[in-house]
């Protein structure tokens, strides 16, 4: 998935993931899991600002960094908090 350069820094790939990660959880899956080139370490850090733990770099393939985190109800732009 990619944003426009011009929406960089404004979240808008954060909000992608979290819905993402909500569509996971109304399908009654446990995690969202996700890969990334396996060269591409700045995404692999942005991928683990937002919560991600590295599972697994496959290194014979070109897009075998794999990464997941739990996923979570989504609702109206914002993940649903226990406190919510």
């Amino acid at each position: 998935m990619m944003i426009p350069l011009q929406r960089s820094g404004a979240n808008l790939g954060g909000e992608m993931l979290n819905w993402a990660g909500g569509r996971a959880y109304e399908a009654g899956l446990t995690r969202l899991r996700l890969d990334a080139w396996t060269t591409n370490t700045r995404l692999h850090a942005y991928y683990q600002g937002q919560g991600f733990r590295h599972v697994r770099t496959v290194e014979t393939r070109v897009s075998g960094a794999c990464f997941e985190r739990p996923a979570q109800p989504y609702t109206d732009g914002r993940l649903k908090t226990e406190s919510a």
